[in-house]
Protein backbone atom coordinates (compact mmCIF):
# COMPACT_ATOMS: atom_id res chain seq x y z
CA UNK A 1 0.00 0.00 0.00
CA UNK A 2 1.26 3.51 -0.84
CA UNK A 3 1.62 5.55 2.33
CA UNK A 4 1.45 9.32 2.55
CA UNK A 5 5.13 9.53 3.43
CA UNK A 6 6.25 7.39 0.48
CA UNK A 7 6.25 10.34 -1.91
CA UNK A 8 8.86 12.05 0.24
CA UNK A 9 11.18 9.09 -0.09
CA UNK A 10 10.63 8.89 -3.86
CA UNK A 11 11.08 12.63 -4.39
CA UNK A 12 14.07 12.70 -2.05
CA UNK A 13 15.84 9.96 -4.01
CA UNK A 14 15.00 11.60 -7.35
CA UNK A 15 16.14 15.03 -6.22
CA UNK A 16 19.35 13.73 -4.71
CA UNK A 17 20.15 11.94 -7.98
CA UNK A 18 19.57 15.18 -9.90
CA UNK A 19 21.70 17.15 -7.46
CA UNK A 20 24.51 14.61 -7.63
CA UNK A 21 24.62 14.21 -11.43
CA UNK A 22 26.94 17.25 -11.85
CA UNK A 23 29.07 15.84 -9.04
CA UNK A 24 29.42 12.48 -10.73
CA UNK A 25 30.15 14.05 -14.09
CA UNK A 26 32.73 16.39 -12.62
CA UNK A 27 34.41 13.60 -10.71
CA UNK A 28 34.59 11.48 -13.85
CA UNK A 29 35.93 14.14 -16.19
CA UNK A 30 38.08 16.48 -14.16
CA UNK A 31 41.86 16.35 -14.41
CA UNK A 32 43.79 18.08 -11.66
CA UNK A 33 47.09 19.83 -11.93
CA UNK A 34 48.70 20.51 -8.55
CA UNK A 35 49.49 24.20 -8.08
CA UNK A 36 52.83 25.44 -6.86
CA UNK A 37 52.32 26.78 -3.37
CA UNK A 38 54.06 27.68 -0.16
CA UNK A 39 51.61 25.17 1.35
CA UNK A 40 53.79 22.33 0.00
CA UNK A 41 51.55 20.69 -2.61
CA UNK A 42 51.76 16.96 -3.05
CA UNK A 43 51.00 14.89 -6.13
CA UNK A 44 47.28 14.13 -6.31
CA UNK A 45 46.43 10.45 -6.26
CA UNK A 46 43.86 8.93 -8.64
CA UNK A 47 41.42 8.17 -5.81
CA UNK A 48 41.59 11.85 -4.72
CA UNK A 49 40.63 12.98 -8.21
CA UNK A 50 37.31 11.19 -7.90
CA UNK A 51 36.48 12.57 -4.48
CA UNK A 52 36.21 16.33 -4.99
CA UNK A 53 34.27 18.73 -7.20
CA UNK A 54 37.02 21.33 -7.19
CA UNK A 55 40.25 21.29 -9.22
CA UNK A 56 42.53 22.05 -6.29
CA UNK A 57 45.76 20.19 -5.94
CA UNK A 58 46.99 18.63 -2.71
CA UNK A 59 48.14 21.10 -0.06
CA UNK A 60 49.54 20.66 3.43
CA UNK A 61 49.14 23.68 5.69
CA UNK A 62 50.95 22.14 8.61
CA UNK A 63 48.06 21.76 11.05
CA UNK A 64 47.53 25.51 11.26
CA UNK A 65 44.42 26.94 12.92
CA UNK A 66 41.83 28.43 10.55
CA UNK A 67 39.58 30.81 12.49
CA UNK A 68 36.07 31.66 11.30
CA UNK A 69 33.63 34.17 12.79
CA UNK A 70 30.02 33.70 11.69
CA UNK A 71 26.66 35.23 12.57
CA UNK A 72 24.73 33.38 15.27
CA UNK A 73 22.18 31.10 13.60
CA UNK A 74 18.41 31.14 14.11
CA UNK A 75 15.36 29.96 12.17
CA UNK A 76 15.58 31.17 8.58
CA UNK A 77 19.23 32.16 8.96
CA UNK A 78 21.34 29.00 8.78
CA UNK A 79 24.76 30.52 9.34
CA UNK A 80 26.40 27.74 11.34
CA UNK A 81 29.95 27.14 10.14
CA UNK A 82 30.88 24.10 12.22
CA UNK A 83 29.44 21.61 14.70
CA UNK A 84 31.21 19.51 17.32
CA UNK A 85 29.70 16.12 16.63
CA UNK A 86 27.20 14.09 14.63
CA UNK A 87 24.24 14.50 17.00
CA UNK A 88 22.41 17.30 15.18
CA UNK A 89 20.22 17.51 12.08
CA UNK A 90 21.18 16.08 8.69
CA UNK A 91 22.41 19.55 7.73
CA UNK A 92 24.58 19.69 10.84
CA UNK A 93 25.95 16.26 9.99
CA UNK A 94 26.71 17.42 6.44
CA UNK A 95 28.55 20.46 7.84
CA UNK A 96 30.52 18.10 10.08
CA UNK A 97 31.43 15.82 7.15
CA UNK A 98 32.41 18.76 4.96
CA UNK A 99 34.66 20.34 7.54
CA UNK A 100 36.35 17.16 8.73
CA UNK A 101 37.10 16.23 5.12
CA UNK A 102 38.67 19.63 4.44
CA UNK A 103 40.66 19.54 7.68
CA UNK A 104 42.10 16.14 6.83
CA UNK A 105 42.64 16.97 3.17
CA UNK A 106 44.62 20.17 3.77
CA UNK A 107 45.89 19.63 7.32
CA UNK A 108 44.16 22.59 8.92
CA UNK A 109 42.11 22.89 12.10
CA UNK A 110 38.87 24.88 12.00
CA UNK A 111 37.99 27.09 14.95
CA UNK A 112 34.47 28.52 14.73
CA UNK A 113 32.92 31.37 16.68
CA UNK A 114 29.66 33.25 16.23
CA UNK A 115 28.19 36.62 17.20
CA UNK A 116 25.62 39.17 16.03
CA UNK A 117 25.95 40.54 12.50
CA UNK A 118 26.64 44.02 13.90
CA UNK A 119 29.46 42.62 16.04
CA UNK A 120 30.90 40.84 12.97
CA UNK A 121 30.96 44.20 11.18
CA UNK A 122 32.77 45.80 14.13
CA UNK A 123 35.31 42.98 14.12
CA UNK A 124 36.07 43.42 10.41
CA UNK A 125 36.77 47.13 11.01
CA UNK A 126 39.05 46.27 13.92
CA UNK A 127 40.80 43.62 11.82
CA UNK A 128 41.60 46.24 9.16
CA UNK A 129 43.16 48.56 11.73
CA UNK A 130 44.89 45.92 13.83
CA UNK A 131 48.53 44.94 13.23
CA UNK A 132 47.72 41.28 13.86
CA UNK A 133 45.41 38.83 12.13
CA UNK A 134 42.62 37.36 14.31
CA UNK A 135 40.24 35.68 11.84
CA UNK A 136 40.66 34.07 8.45
CA UNK A 137 36.97 34.53 7.55
CA UNK A 138 34.29 36.84 8.93
CA UNK A 139 30.63 36.66 7.93
CA UNK A 140 28.98 39.93 6.84
CA UNK A 141 25.53 40.94 5.67
CA UNK A 142 25.68 42.25 2.10
CA UNK A 143 25.31 45.95 2.89
CA UNK A 144 28.10 45.80 5.47
CA UNK A 145 30.23 43.73 3.12
CA UNK A 146 29.91 46.43 0.46
CA UNK A 147 31.00 49.13 2.90
CA UNK A 148 33.91 46.97 4.06
CA UNK A 149 34.95 46.18 0.49
CA UNK A 150 35.03 49.80 -0.67
CA UNK A 151 36.84 50.79 2.54
CA UNK A 152 39.49 48.10 1.80
CA UNK A 153 38.69 46.21 4.99
CA UNK A 154 38.08 42.96 3.08
CA UNK A 155 39.44 41.46 -0.13
CA UNK A 156 37.83 41.43 -3.57
CA UNK A 157 37.38 37.99 -5.17
CA UNK A 158 40.10 38.89 -7.69
CA UNK A 159 42.56 39.30 -4.81
CA UNK A 160 41.98 35.75 -3.56
CA UNK A 161 43.80 32.98 -5.45
CA UNK A 162 42.30 29.59 -6.38
CA UNK A 163 38.66 30.73 -6.64
CA UNK A 164 37.27 29.08 -9.77
CA UNK A 165 34.25 31.37 -10.11
CA UNK A 166 32.91 29.62 -13.21
CA UNK A 167 32.22 26.44 -11.28
CA UNK A 168 28.58 25.47 -10.73
CA UNK A 169 28.94 25.67 -6.96
CA UNK A 170 29.27 29.46 -7.21
CA UNK A 171 25.99 31.39 -7.29
CA UNK A 172 26.47 32.86 -10.75
CA UNK A 173 23.15 34.72 -10.70
CA UNK A 174 23.84 36.47 -7.39
CA UNK A 175 27.45 37.22 -8.28
CA UNK A 176 26.44 38.74 -11.63
CA UNK A 177 24.03 41.04 -9.83
CA UNK A 178 26.84 42.11 -7.50
CA UNK A 179 29.04 43.14 -10.43
CA UNK A 180 29.43 46.85 -11.17
CA UNK A 181 31.06 48.00 -14.40
CA UNK A 182 32.74 44.64 -14.82
CA UNK A 183 34.03 44.38 -11.25
CA UNK A 184 32.72 41.37 -9.31
CA UNK A 185 32.45 42.47 -5.71
CA UNK A 186 31.61 39.17 -4.02
CA UNK A 187 31.92 35.42 -4.55
CA UNK A 188 28.72 33.85 -3.26
CA UNK A 189 28.81 30.06 -3.31
CA UNK A 190 26.86 27.06 -2.06
CA UNK A 191 28.73 27.54 1.22
CA UNK A 192 26.13 30.24 1.97
CA UNK A 193 23.04 28.18 2.78
CA UNK A 194 21.71 31.43 4.21
CA UNK A 195 21.44 32.92 0.72
CA UNK A 196 19.41 29.91 -0.44
CA UNK A 197 17.13 30.33 2.57
CA UNK A 198 16.49 34.03 1.96
CA UNK A 199 14.68 33.61 -1.37
CA UNK A 200 11.04 34.68 -1.10
CA UNK A 201 8.11 32.39 -1.79
CA UNK A 202 4.36 32.08 -1.32
CA UNK A 203 2.80 29.29 0.75
CA UNK A 204 -0.87 28.39 0.41
CA UNK A 205 -3.41 26.57 2.58
CA UNK A 206 -4.34 23.42 0.63
CA UNK A 207 -7.57 22.92 2.53
CA UNK A 208 -8.81 26.42 1.68
CA UNK A 209 -7.76 25.97 -1.93
CA UNK A 210 -9.90 22.84 -2.22
CA UNK A 211 -12.82 24.34 -0.32
CA UNK A 212 -12.94 27.31 -2.67
CA UNK A 213 -12.45 25.16 -5.77
CA UNK A 214 -9.47 27.23 -6.86
CA UNK A 215 -7.89 24.59 -9.06
CA UNK A 216 -4.35 23.25 -9.30
CA UNK A 217 -1.84 26.00 -8.47
CA UNK A 218 1.10 23.92 -9.68
CA UNK A 219 -0.59 23.45 -13.03
CA UNK A 220 -1.02 27.21 -13.22
CA UNK A 221 2.72 27.59 -12.69
CA UNK A 222 3.45 24.98 -15.36
CA UNK A 223 1.11 26.63 -17.88
CA UNK A 224 2.39 30.16 -17.29
CA UNK A 225 -0.95 31.12 -15.75
CA UNK A 226 0.40 31.94 -12.30
CA UNK A 227 0.32 35.70 -12.85
CA UNK A 228 -0.14 38.78 -10.68
CA UNK A 229 -3.71 39.16 -11.91
CA UNK A 230 -4.52 35.53 -11.07
CA UNK A 231 -3.03 35.71 -7.60
CA UNK A 232 -4.94 38.88 -6.75
CA UNK A 233 -8.16 37.22 -7.89
CA UNK A 234 -7.43 34.34 -5.51
CA UNK A 235 -6.50 36.75 -2.72
CA UNK A 236 -9.88 38.45 -3.09
CA UNK A 237 -11.68 35.11 -3.21
CA UNK A 238 -9.89 33.92 -0.06
CA UNK A 239 -10.65 37.02 1.99
CA UNK A 240 -13.46 37.13 4.55
CA UNK A 241 -14.59 40.43 6.07
CA UNK A 242 -17.09 40.74 8.92
CA UNK A 243 -19.87 42.94 7.53
CA UNK A 244 -20.82 44.09 11.02
CA UNK A 245 -17.41 45.30 12.16
CA UNK A 246 -15.86 45.66 8.70
CA UNK A 247 -12.83 43.80 10.04
CA UNK A 248 -10.96 41.08 8.20
CA UNK A 249 -11.46 37.64 9.75
CA UNK A 250 -9.55 35.76 7.04
CA UNK A 251 -6.78 37.29 4.96
CA UNK A 252 -6.19 36.51 1.34
CA UNK A 253 -2.47 37.15 1.90
CA UNK A 254 -0.49 37.86 5.04
CA UNK A 255 3.20 38.46 5.63
CA UNK A 256 5.90 40.93 6.54
CA UNK A 257 5.37 44.30 4.91
CA UNK A 258 8.98 44.75 3.84
CA UNK A 259 9.03 41.27 2.34
CA UNK A 260 5.94 41.57 0.17
CA UNK A 261 5.80 44.67 -1.99
CA UNK A 262 9.24 44.34 -3.53
CA UNK A 263 8.74 40.57 -3.86
CA UNK A 264 5.79 41.28 -6.16
CA UNK A 265 8.00 43.63 -8.19
CA UNK A 266 10.86 41.20 -8.60
CA UNK A 267 8.57 38.23 -9.17
CA UNK A 268 7.17 40.22 -12.07
CA UNK A 269 10.70 40.66 -13.43
CA UNK A 270 10.85 44.34 -12.46
CA UNK A 271 13.96 45.59 -10.68
CA UNK A 272 14.64 48.96 -9.09
CA UNK A 273 18.02 49.22 -10.78
CA UNK A 274 18.43 48.88 -14.54
CA UNK A 275 21.72 47.60 -15.95
CA UNK A 276 22.54 49.09 -19.34
CA UNK A 277 24.26 47.28 -22.20
CA UNK A 278 27.63 48.71 -21.16
CA UNK A 279 27.20 47.41 -17.59
CA UNK A 280 26.37 50.78 -16.03
CA UNK A 281 23.50 51.05 -13.56
CA UNK A 282 20.68 53.53 -12.93
CA UNK A 283 17.79 53.60 -10.47
CA UNK A 284 14.67 53.59 -12.66
CA UNK A 285 11.91 52.26 -10.38
CA UNK A 286 10.28 55.67 -10.01
CA UNK A 287 9.47 55.82 -13.72
CA UNK A 288 8.79 52.10 -14.23
CA UNK A 289 5.07 51.91 -15.02
CA UNK A 290 4.88 48.23 -14.14
CA UNK A 291 6.31 48.87 -10.67
CA UNK A 292 3.96 51.83 -10.21
CA UNK A 293 0.95 49.69 -11.19
CA UNK A 294 2.06 46.82 -8.92
CA UNK A 295 2.47 49.27 -6.04
CA UNK A 296 -1.00 50.72 -6.56
CA UNK A 297 -2.48 47.23 -6.76
CA UNK A 298 -0.83 46.17 -3.53
CA UNK A 299 -1.97 49.28 -1.63
CA UNK A 300 -5.51 48.87 -2.94
CA UNK A 301 -5.63 45.28 -1.62
CA UNK A 302 -4.26 46.41 1.75
CA UNK A 303 -6.88 49.16 2.03
CA UNK A 304 -9.62 46.68 1.09
CA UNK A 305 -8.59 44.37 3.94
CA UNK A 306 -7.44 41.57 1.63
CA UNK A 307 -3.70 41.81 2.42
CA UNK A 308 -2.46 42.07 5.99
CA UNK A 309 1.07 42.57 7.24
CA UNK A 310 3.23 43.08 10.29
CA UNK A 311 6.40 45.13 10.62
CA UNK A 312 7.62 43.22 13.68
CA UNK A 313 11.17 41.98 13.13
CA UNK A 314 11.62 40.78 16.71
CA UNK A 315 9.08 37.92 16.55
CA UNK A 316 10.17 35.23 14.08
CA UNK A 317 6.64 33.82 13.78
CA UNK A 318 4.73 37.12 13.63
CA UNK A 319 4.25 37.17 9.87
CA UNK A 320 3.29 33.47 9.74
CA UNK A 321 0.92 33.27 12.71
CA UNK A 322 -2.37 34.10 10.92
CA UNK A 323 -1.51 31.41 8.36
CA UNK A 324 -0.62 28.91 11.09
CA UNK A 325 -3.96 29.71 12.76
CA UNK A 326 -5.81 28.96 9.50
CA UNK A 327 -6.78 32.61 8.99
CA UNK A 328 -4.97 33.30 5.73
CA UNK A 329 -5.11 31.65 2.31
CA UNK A 330 -1.54 32.68 1.42
CA UNK A 331 1.47 33.67 3.47
CA UNK A 332 4.46 35.52 2.05
CA UNK A 333 7.65 34.14 3.53
CA UNK A 334 11.17 32.97 2.69
CA UNK A 335 12.39 29.42 2.14
CA UNK A 336 14.18 29.35 5.49
CA UNK A 337 11.04 30.29 7.42
CA UNK A 338 8.82 27.62 5.89
CA UNK A 339 10.23 25.64 8.81
CA UNK A 340 7.95 27.64 11.13
CA UNK A 341 4.94 25.95 9.51
CA UNK A 342 6.08 22.36 10.13
CA UNK A 343 3.87 21.78 13.17
CA UNK A 344 0.61 22.68 11.41
CA UNK A 345 -1.92 19.89 11.90
CA UNK A 346 -5.24 19.19 10.20
CA UNK A 347 -4.33 20.52 6.78
CA UNK A 348 -1.43 20.63 4.35
CA UNK A 349 0.25 23.48 2.55
CA UNK A 350 2.13 24.01 -0.70
CA UNK A 351 4.93 26.31 -1.89
CA UNK A 352 4.87 28.55 -4.96
CA UNK A 353 7.12 31.22 -6.47
CA UNK A 354 5.86 34.78 -6.59
CA UNK A 355 3.67 35.27 -9.68
CA UNK A 356 4.80 36.51 -13.09
CA UNK A 357 3.69 39.91 -14.38
CA UNK A 358 1.75 38.25 -17.20
CA UNK A 359 1.83 35.19 -19.45
CA UNK A 360 4.44 36.82 -21.71
CA UNK A 361 7.09 36.61 -19.00
CA UNK A 362 9.51 33.78 -19.76
CA UNK A 363 10.22 32.58 -16.20
CA UNK A 364 9.35 33.00 -12.53
CA UNK A 365 11.71 35.17 -10.52
CA UNK A 366 12.22 35.27 -6.75
CA UNK A 367 13.72 38.01 -4.65
CA UNK A 368 16.64 37.37 -2.30
CA UNK A 369 16.21 39.24 0.98
CA UNK A 370 19.72 40.25 2.03
CA UNK A 371 22.58 37.83 1.50
CA UNK A 372 25.33 36.98 3.96
CA UNK A 373 28.71 35.50 3.14
CA UNK A 374 32.10 34.83 4.66
CA UNK A 375 34.60 37.51 3.73
CA UNK A 376 38.40 37.68 3.96
CA UNK A 377 39.92 40.43 6.14
CA UNK A 378 42.39 42.62 4.26
CA UNK A 379 45.15 41.76 6.74
CA UNK A 380 45.04 38.10 5.75
CA UNK A 381 48.66 36.95 5.76
CA UNK A 382 48.20 33.76 3.76
CA UNK A 383 45.87 34.48 0.86
CA UNK A 384 46.78 31.24 -0.82
CA UNK A 385 45.61 29.21 2.16
CA UNK A 386 42.36 31.14 2.55
CA UNK A 387 41.69 30.81 -1.20
CA UNK A 388 42.19 27.05 -1.12
CA UNK A 389 39.88 26.68 1.88
CA UNK A 390 37.17 28.94 0.41
CA UNK A 391 37.20 26.99 -2.85
CA UNK A 392 37.07 23.68 -0.98
CA UNK A 393 34.21 24.93 1.21
CA UNK A 394 32.20 25.93 -1.85
CA UNK A 395 32.74 22.59 -3.58
CA UNK A 396 32.18 20.43 -0.50
CA UNK A 397 29.04 22.39 0.40
CA UNK A 398 27.60 21.53 -3.02
CA UNK A 399 28.51 17.90 -2.42
CA UNK A 400 27.31 17.50 1.17
CA UNK A 401 25.33 20.43 2.54
CA UNK A 402 22.92 21.44 -0.24
CA UNK A 403 21.57 17.88 -0.71
CA UNK A 404 21.25 17.53 3.08
CA UNK A 405 19.37 20.82 3.27
CA UNK A 406 16.84 19.56 0.74
CA UNK A 407 16.57 16.16 2.40
CA UNK A 408 16.34 17.35 6.00
CA UNK A 409 14.92 20.83 6.12
CA UNK A 410 12.64 20.57 3.12
CA UNK A 411 11.69 16.98 2.34
CA UNK A 412 11.47 15.08 5.59
CA UNK A 413 10.54 17.83 8.03
CA UNK A 414 8.88 20.76 6.29
CA UNK A 415 7.23 20.29 2.90
CA UNK A 416 3.86 18.58 2.66
CA UNK A 417 3.30 18.28 -1.10
CA UNK A 418 5.69 16.58 -3.55
CA UNK A 419 5.60 19.31 -6.16
CA UNK A 420 6.61 21.92 -3.60
CA UNK A 421 10.13 20.52 -3.92
CA UNK A 422 10.13 21.37 -7.63
CA UNK A 423 8.89 24.86 -6.81
CA UNK A 424 11.69 25.43 -4.31
CA UNK A 425 14.27 24.34 -6.88
CA UNK A 426 12.67 26.67 -9.44
CA UNK A 427 12.98 29.50 -6.94
CA UNK A 428 16.63 28.61 -6.31
CA UNK A 429 17.40 28.68 -10.02
CA UNK A 430 15.76 32.07 -10.75
CA UNK A 431 16.75 34.58 -8.11
CA UNK A 432 17.02 38.35 -8.16
CA UNK A 433 19.25 40.36 -5.86
CA UNK A 434 18.76 44.08 -6.43
CA UNK A 435 21.43 46.33 -4.94
CA UNK A 436 18.82 49.02 -4.16
CA UNK A 437 16.85 46.45 -2.21
CA UNK A 438 19.77 44.84 -0.38
CA UNK A 439 23.04 46.80 -0.47
CA UNK A 440 21.53 50.29 -0.37
CA UNK A 441 18.30 49.37 1.38
CA UNK A 442 18.57 52.30 3.80
CA UNK A 443 18.22 54.71 0.86
CA UNK A 444 15.59 52.76 -1.10
CA UNK A 445 13.70 49.81 0.38
CA UNK A 446 13.47 51.19 3.90
CA UNK A 447 12.10 54.69 3.08
CA UNK A 448 9.71 53.22 0.49
CA UNK A 449 8.55 50.68 3.03
CA UNK A 450 8.01 53.23 5.81
CA UNK A 451 6.73 56.25 3.92
CA UNK A 452 4.73 54.62 1.13
CA UNK A 453 3.32 51.45 2.71
CA UNK A 454 3.27 51.94 6.47
CA UNK A 455 2.89 55.64 7.26
CA UNK A 456 1.49 56.68 3.84
CA UNK A 457 3.23 60.06 4.07
CA UNK A 458 4.26 60.03 0.39
CA UNK A 459 3.26 58.35 -2.82
CA UNK A 460 5.74 56.03 -4.44
CA UNK A 461 6.40 58.28 -7.45
CA UNK A 462 6.74 61.37 -5.26
CA UNK A 463 9.20 59.70 -2.88
CA UNK A 464 11.31 58.46 -5.78
CA UNK A 465 11.26 61.87 -7.44
CA UNK A 466 12.18 63.82 -4.31
CA UNK A 467 14.81 61.58 -2.74
CA UNK A 468 15.24 57.90 -3.56
CA UNK A 469 16.22 58.18 -7.23
CA UNK A 470 18.92 60.78 -6.60
CA UNK A 471 20.23 59.00 -3.51
CA UNK A 472 20.59 55.60 -5.19
CA UNK A 473 22.14 57.08 -8.32
CA UNK A 474 24.56 58.93 -6.03
CA UNK A 475 25.43 55.62 -4.34
CA UNK A 476 26.03 54.02 -7.73
CA UNK A 477 28.24 56.93 -8.83
CA UNK A 478 30.24 56.90 -5.61
CA UNK A 479 30.70 53.14 -5.77
CA UNK A 480 31.94 53.35 -9.36
CA UNK A 481 34.30 56.15 -8.38
CA UNK A 482 35.75 54.08 -5.55
CA UNK A 483 36.06 51.02 -7.79
CA UNK A 484 37.96 53.07 -10.36
CA UNK A 485 40.28 54.34 -7.63
CA UNK A 486 40.86 50.75 -6.50
CA UNK A 487 41.40 49.41 -10.02
CA UNK A 488 45.09 48.69 -9.45
CA UNK A 489 44.36 46.91 -6.16
CA UNK A 490 41.50 44.85 -7.61
CA UNK A 491 43.63 43.59 -10.49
Amino acid sequence: MFHKRDWRVIVCITLLILLLLPTLAACKNQEKTPNETSGNPQESQPNEERMYLDDLGAYDFGGEEFKVLSVTAKVGTYTTFDVEDYSGTLVDQAIYDRNREIEERFNVIFTAEDDSYSKCFTVIQQEALAPTENYDLVMLINRNACTALLSQWILFPSQIPHLDLEKDYYMQDINDMCTLNGVQMFAYSDESIYTLERATCVVYNSQMKEAYGMGDFYQMVDNGEWTVEKMYQLIEQGTTIDTTTNETTQWGLYGHGANMFTSFWFGAGQTMITVNANGSMRFTAGSNQNIISLTDKFLEAVDAGRIGFTMDYSDESAWSQPFIDGKSLFVSTIIGKIYLLKDIEGWDYGVLPYPMLNADQNKYYSRVVDAWLHTVPVNCKNRERVGVILEALAAASAKYVVPAYYDNTLLTRVLREPRSVEMVEMIRQNRILDLADVTWFADARDPIDQQVFVKRTKTFTNLCATSVTSQINYQIAQTNKKLEALAAVIQ
